[in-house]
């Protein structure tokens, strides 16, 4: 047997018998299951993710969803069933989880507002709802890239609060500029200079620093 159909054997067998493990329950993760599919793949799929239910047979957490991009109900996962199986009707006739929802929309702020496309949200409720997405996955830590991006003053101080609540359970990581947004969340500082600890304490220390005071953190921490 020659090299080449050595190998499209085994190709042939593992797309057949062979299993493929997909990290991440994502819209990519998805796709790749579905491409995988889409190209011949008939052996096992899994699709890996710290999630109490299984992808995608809940709201997805993608921005493609959020903003309107995509359909909700495009985003099941690539597996056979029956032709009357309705994910998201089943979830929908679930009480349990209709109050889960209904508790974190509370809980972000959104209530009142369930019936409301994503897409023709305020700015600053699909910011909550983001996060809401992400909470409802029961994750360790919250990641939050420029939460304050885009936001008044009114949207900024709804944020802080809802924040102020979220880190009292989780381990939040925060990059944002707006540094009165963080004096006010944060309960201690350290302020790093060129990899060097060049201060450190609570927020109403630090605006007393000599250090601090000379700089630029200072008018803008005030």
């Amino acid at each position: 047997m020659t090299i080449e159909l050595a190998v499209g054997a085994a190709v042939e067998e593992f797309r057949s018998s062979g299993r493929i493990v997909i990290v991440g329950a994502s819209l990519a993760g998805l796709r790749a299951a579905e491409a995988l599919r889409e190209e011949g793949f008939r052996g096992r799929l899994t699709i890996i993710g710290d999630e109490p239910y299984e992808p995608y047979d809940r709201p997805p957490l993608s921005k493609q969803v959020l903003h309107g991009w995509v359909p909700a109900d495009h985003t099941t996962l690539p597996r056979m069933r029956a032709r009357s199986f309705d994910a998201w009707r089943a979830r929908a006739r679930d009480s349990g989880a209709r109050d889960e929802a209904a508790n974190l929309l509370e809980r972000v702020g959104l209530r009142g507002r369930e019936n409301v496309r994503a897409k023709d949200l305020a700015y600053g409720e699909r910011r909550a709802l983001e996060i809401g997405l992400a909470i409802a996955t029961s994750p360790r830590i919250l990641f939050l890239d420029e939460p304050t991006s885009g936001l008044g003053a009114e949207g900024t101080a709804r944020l802080l609060d809802l924040v102020q609540e979220i880190k009292r359970t989780l381990t939040l990581v925060i990059i944002e500029h707006d540094m009165r947004f963080l004096f006010r969340l944060a309960d201690f500082i350290n302020v790093i200079h060129w990899g060097q600890v060049i201060a450190r304490g609570t927020p109403d220390a630090l605006r007393d620093n000599e250090w601090v005071r000379r700089s630029a953190l200072s008018t803008l921490a005030c």
